[in-house]
C-alpha cells in the first residue's frame, strides 16, 4: 500500500512540474487597452512630469542604486502589479528602446502607468 501511495504521489508531482513548464501558472493577457492620462504622482524621487505618447501614459523617473523596473512599477501603483510582468517588460522596452535588465542608477527612464 505504501508503494502505491508513493507511485501516485510521484506521478502527481511529475504532472505538476510538466504542466508548469508547458502552460505556466502566471495568467497572460495580451491587451490592456489604452492608458488614460493620470495626475502626476507626488513623490520626491519622481520627476514632475507625466506624459502621454501614442495613447500610452508614462512617468519619467530617475533610477536609484538597487532599483528594479518591477520595484519601481510596484511603487507607482501602490505596491501592486496591475498587469502581467511580460506586459510591463514590453511596455518598458517600447518606451525606452532599452532592455529592462540594463537600467543604470542615475539615469532617467520612462515607466508605464496603468489604470487600476
Amino acid at each position: 500500500m505504501k508503494q502505491f501511495i508513493v507511485v501516485v504521489l510521484s506521478f502527481a508531482i511529475i504532472y505538476a512540474i510538466v504542466y508548469d513548464f508547458r502552460s505556466g501558472t502566471i495568467p497572460s493577457t495580451q491587451s490592456v487597452g489604452n492608458w488614460e492620462t493620470v495626475d502626476v504622482l507626488q513623490q520626491d524621487e519622481l520627476l514632475p512630469s507625466t506624459r502621454s505618447e501614442e495613447n500610452n501614459t508614462y512617468i519619467e523617473h530617475m533610477v536609484k542604486p538597487g532599483d528594479t523596473v518591477l520595484g519601481i512599477i510596484e511603487s507607482l501603483h501602490d505596491n501592486q502589479i496591475p498587469v502581467p510582468i511580460e506586459q510591463i517588460s514590453e511596455d518598458f522596452i517600447a518606451l525606452n528602446q532599452s532592455p529592462v535588465n540594463t537600467i543604470e542608477a542615475g539615469e532617467v527612464y520612462r515607466f508605464p502607468l496603468y489604470n487600476q
